[in-house]
């Protein structure tokens, strides 16, 4: 989901391999770019991940939001 409007390009799988063959430092670049925002979005997500667990441990350990929610 974006979070602002955003254009999207299309491109087949034989498009691509055509590009690869016909172009291969374009290539290069188009994959490094792709495992730059991949590796990106991964950190991101790590970062993300570590913090929710550690507001759950926060809330796990908390005496009054255990007591609240145990009877759930």
């Amino acid at each position: 989901v974006a979070a602002e409007e955003s254009a999207v390009l299309e491109i087949s799988r034989e498009r691509l391999d055509g590009v690869i063959l016909q172009h291969p430092k374009v290539a290069a670049k188009l994959w490094h770019n792709l495992a730059l925002a991949l590796s990106e979005r991964l950190s991101s997500t790590n970062t993300l991940l570590a913090k929710t667990i550690e507001i759950n441990r926060k809330l796990i350990n908390n005496d009054d939001f255990r007591n609240a929610y145990s009877s759930l």
